[in-house]
């Protein structure tokens, strides 16, 4: 349950950090960098720290129940990443169909 509210506030806290350092022009003044965007980048970046621990514990020798416990949450950290990368990308695509209808609509 932890593991879920952290990758969610995780994405939140990188993508909107992303965004807000695009909208700043650190990137460059041609370079735009939509929120979703950052939101789906931030999805994928929020499941990579259990890895790192877990070549640590590999290469350290810990105990086992240890290593499986981290691993498990690595697992379950990866599967609601893939969600969240999922959702944003379902809300773009719908977002984008939407426009489409509504400017034919107009015409």
């Amino acid at each position: 349950m932890h593991c879920c509210v952290g990758i969610q506030v995780n994405t939140l806290l990188i993508g909107l950090s992303l965004w807000g350092v695009g909208q700043a022009g650190v990137f460059g003044e041609d370079v735009c960098l939509p929120l979703l965007h950052a939101l789906v980048f931030a999805s994928l970046l929020a499941a990579v720290d259990p890895v790192a621990v877990l070549a640590v514990f590999e290469s350290i020798h810990v105990n086992q129940l240890l290593y499986i416990i981290v691993f498990g949450e690595s697992l379950l950290n990866d599967g609601v990443a893939v969600v969240r990368c999922v959702a944003f990308h379902f809300n773009e695509s719908v977002n984008r169909s939407c426009m489409r209808e509504g400017q034919r609509s107009s015409l």
